[in-house]
């Protein structure tokens, strides 16, 4: 029986900036008042996921930054695995030889040693080789967050000495990410994508959402088959490969489609909603069967 259900934030549990379809908020609702616990586990930090949280009226844990941080329902940090510094640096370096939007997670700030007008300037070179109007439209979405949340123009020296949970670089040409990742690899980091605006991700290697959520579960009695997963991008692959009970919404990449157990709606048709519908639905027909 179903203990706990996590649902990936982008491109799965929201159907457009930071809104939750009333079904799925109603099947969340639900299941926790059956006892349920649910927790959203994310790329984005604590802080961009409280009024999501709120706005809702959800109460759940967090998995935040790829799981580099964990939060209880009532917002107290778990868990916190910064990058090794020694690491840090070597990425920074690595950032230094490309025009990049380079972008540092701490606990409580974004921080970037780009300027706000470069970063604009990124974004709409990255602008020009989308071929689809929803790639140029999710762009804009994205530089809007950071541009609401950012610190520009923050020193690197001033980085290094931060806990970083997660450093990303974000609207890459297709050929700086092969070659940047081809250099990340080399690392003893965890590299990932999230799949938006062509961006790339690093966590220190103790770090995916798929061992966070191993870890509460672990810390909390719950067995593996007692978790249902939700998710659309490469970052949530360790999550499916962890957990059997796998939901793909039907807008995620082949890759997850082909590692589901189980393929709902996509984000913008109440897909987490539908999936957790399913899930009570067994829950119920089992009880009535005891």
């Amino acid at each position: 029986m179903i203990k706990l259900i996590a649902a990936d934030v982008d491109g799965t549990l929201i159907c457009k900036k930071d809104v939750i379809t009333p079904r799925t908020v109603s099947a969340i609702k639900e299941a926790y008042a059956q006892g349920i616990r649910f927790v959203l586990c994310s790329g984005r930090n604590y802080y961009e996921l409280k009024d999501i949280i709120h706005n809702h009226g959800l109460r759940c844990l967090a998995i935040c930054a790829n799981g580099g941080l964990i939060y209880d329902e009532d917002g107290k940090e778990i868990d916190s695995r910064p990058l090794d510094k020694g690491n840090l640096k070597k990425i920074i370096a690595i950032f230094s030889r490309y025009p990049v939007f380079r972008i540092f997670h701490g606990k409580d700030r974004v921080y970037s040693p780009e300027s706000y007008d470069r970063v604009v300037e990124i974004c709409e070179d990255y602008k020009k080789m989308c071929r689809k109007e929803e790639e140029k439209e999710t762009a804009d979405r994205i530089l809007s967050g950071y541009l609401d949340g950012t610190v520009f123009d923050t020193p690197i020296d001033a980085i290094e000495k931060l806990d970083i949970i997660k450093t990303e670089l974000m609207f890459l040409p297709n050929e700086t990410f092969a070659a940047i990742w081809q250099e990340m690899e080399k690392l003893d980091v965890a590299l990932t994508s999230a799949g938006l605006g062509n961006n790339m991700e690093m966590t220190d290697k103790t770090v995916n959402k798929g061992m966070a959520l191993g870890a509460f579960c672990e810390k909390n009695d719950i067995s593996h088959d007692e978790v249902a997963v939700f998710g659309d991008a490469m970052n949530d692959m360790p999550m499916f490969e962890a957990f059997e009970n796998s939901f793909a919404v039907a807008n995620a990449v082949d890759e997850i489609k082909n590692k589901a157990k189980f393929i709902t709606s996509s984000n913008t048709e109440d897909g987490v909603g539908l999936g957790i519908e399913k899930i009570l639905n067994e829950i119920n027909k089992e009880t009535k069967n005891a």
